[in-house]
């Protein structure tokens, strides 16, 4: 068993030959949130606020503290899955998302490189320092309030042709993530 002081430095990866883009798919939704439901770190309702009017959708399982983000979300026209969804579903989701907008503090972070991979634009929070300090200038960070991260969304949504998945395959394709854990396990 790897213990747990050699398990939290193990780096994130992510199955890029799974997470890709797909220029066939259409684009119906101006911004995705694919995350756990939990309103006391994930901060939904924040998403929820910052994406009224735009065509939105935020989804993931249901923690108990998540139906103040949820109600959030639904009163702002976000549509919500709730539960846990199978990756085929969750891909095809960056795939018809233009734009990926994280507003957690904390967490979060296999979603950022899957939006990545999928060469989709990502808006992340700046308080979420692991996220930022894992996706750095990949991802345009704004202040976690409403109207930065609606900001950042616009600004977003204004890219085209972005390549963000050559970096992802380069530093934390699934290949990558294996490198990371032998050389974890060999220390």
């Amino acid at each position: 068993m790897l213990p747990f002081c050699k398990s939290i430095s193990i780096a994130f990866g992510v199955d890029t030959d799974f997470f890709k883009p797909d220029p066939q798919e259409q684009k119906i939704f101006d911004v995705s949130y694919i995350a756990t439901w939990s309103e006391g770190w994930k901060r939904q309702a924040l998403f929820g606020e910052a994406t009224k009017g735009l065509r939105a959708c935020a989804v993931g399982s249901l923690q108990p503290d998540g139906l103040g983000g949820l109600q959030k979300c639904n009163e702002n026209g976000v549509y919500t899955l709730v539960g846990l969804l199978p990756a085929q579903l969750v891909s095809k989701l960056y795939q018809m998302s233009r734009v990926c907008a994280i507003t957690s503090w904390h967490g979060s972070e296999r979603s950022m490189l899957e939006s990545l991979s999928c060469n989709v634009p990502l808006v992340l929070t700046k308080d979420n320092e692991l996220g930022v300090s894992l996706v750095g200038d990949h991802a345009i960070v704004v202040e976690p309030n409403p109207v930065a991260i609606r900001a950042g969304i616009e600004m977003a949504l204004k890219k085209e042709n972005v390549n963000t998945r050559d970096w992802v395959i380069k530093n934390y394709s699934a290949e990558k993530y294996a490198e990371k854990i032998l050389e974890v396990i060999d220390k």
